[in-house]
């Protein structure tokens, strides 16, 4: 276990060292500092000011009336022995009232666009987000450049309800890995796949001779690599299976029908004819068309900003499920283990996909998630030591109830 504890330790400390990366280049655009105004950069919104000073300062102000304001920067093509951008800005924001939507804030991003104009999703590309009433404060945040990627955007928005978002000192400067960064990460890499193998052979006499143990250690095993598949193929993967299943359900229905009477209310026999409820239900249709037109879209229809694709929160209730089957798994298959072993086998578990994520490009390392990863496996070890302790009284209910077996004659 200390073992685990010092190599993820490494690895977080490897992923944010200071000589991770080397500056290529020192400054990739002109005019960052808006000393030349808006002079190579695209608006769109009337309330974009400039205010004066040393350095100046721009101010994008939300109105309230939905319209997205941005300021955006074509970067030039990516020089040779550039792969990554630093991106460095100091950001305030006075009374931001964030929207519905988890992109609705004020935000700093650096945005790809492939050959057909499309945004390239899940790319790394935050640098700042902000809302409420925030003082100034530097920013910092190194992105890869996409391989694909025929354009890259600068982009500063506000996108909120109101408020007003403040940046200046803005930088931009091309840096690559260094030699030594990536040799480390090898070795890295290497003490990882070792331990996994280590652990596997320990547990390979348990596995065979118990089902249990061995689902338990499949779902492990499954919870690990779709915490570190890359996306867009995670969700791809996903997105298939949940067509496959749909398909798989509809074919079922299909193949065995199923009528369900619909319920007798009565209506006529209350002295209403058929008519009357048809009038009635089609004045009902219209007023819910109506309140529909009445009510407003949230959909953005900007070509920078990105649509509403995930409910703010699905990905932490996620998980908090996973790890929470996790934990009741592991408490059931191995019942004679010590409890504390269970759970702590899950807690390293969430630990070691959450340091991963630190070397991983299309992932990311948070605390939250580890956070709501041990919410889980406390929840699934709670549930599990309750169906644990009603199953022995079932058993003794059950032997209790059982027909003796009657005597043999002598």
């Amino acid at each position: 276990m200390l073992w685990l504890l010092l190599l993820m330790a490494l690895t977080l400390a490897l992923s944010h060292s200071p000589w991770r990366y080397r500056v290529v280049k020192d400054s990739l655009l002109d005019n960052l500092d808006f000393s030349q105004a808006g002079r190579g950069w695209a608006g769109s919104g009337r309330d974009i000011r400039l205010q004066p000073g040393t350095p100046p300062v721009l101010m994008l102000k939300a109105d309230g009336s939905g319209r997205n304001v941005i300021m955006s920067r074509l970067l030039p093509r990516s020089p040779k022995g550039i792969d990554r951008v630093r991106v460095s800005a100091d950001l305030s924001s006075q009374d931001l009232q964030a929207g519905p939507a988890p992109w609705q804030r004020g935000r700093l991003i650096l945005l790809s666009r492939d050959a057909r104009g499309k945004r390239i999703w899940y790319w790394p590309q935050q640098v700042a987000e902000l809302e409420g009433s925030r003082s100034w404060q530097r920013y910092q945040a190194t992105i890869p450049l996409h391989p694909q990627a025929v354009q890259t955007w600068l982009v500063v928005y506000v996108s909120s309800v109101s408020g007003q978002l403040l940046l200046k000192n803005l930088e931009l400067v091309g840096v690559t890995e260094t030699g030594a960064y990536r040799a480390a990460r090898a070795g890295i890499i290497g003490a990882w796949v070792l331990s996994g193998l280590w652990i596997l052979l320990a547990l390979v006499p348990t596995v065979r001779r118990s089902p249990p143990a061995l689902f338990a250690l499949i779902y492990a095993l499954a919870l690990f690599a779709g915490g570190l598949t890359p996306q867009p193929h995670l969700r791809d993967g996903l997105d298939s299976g949940r067509q496959s299943l749909e398909q798989l359900i509809a074919t079922g229905a299909a193949l065995f029908p199923v009528e369900i009477a619909p319920p007798d209310t009565g209506s006529t026999s209350r002295g209403q004819s058929p008519q009357s409820e048809t009038k009635k239900e089609t004045v009902t249709k219209d007023s819910g068309k109506e309140e529909a037109a009445s009510t407003p879209s949230t959909e953005t229809r900007g070509s920078i900003l990105p649509p509403q694709l995930h409910i703010a929160g699905s990905d932490k209730r996620a998980h908090l499920a996973a790890f929470a089957g996790l934990s009741l798994i592991l408490f059931l298959a191995f019942r004679s283990a010590p409890r504390r072993r269970n759970l702590l086998a899950a807690l390293l578990l969430g630990a070691a996909i959450e340091s991963l994520q630190a070397l991983s490009i299309t992932r990311e390392s948070e605390w939250a998630d580890l956070g709501y990863d041990a919410a889980g496996a406390l929840l699934g070890a709670v549930f599990a030591l309750l169906l644990l302790s009603l199953l022995p009284v079932r058993l003794t209910k059950v032997a209790n109830t059982a027909p003796e077996k009657p005597e043999k004659a002598e």
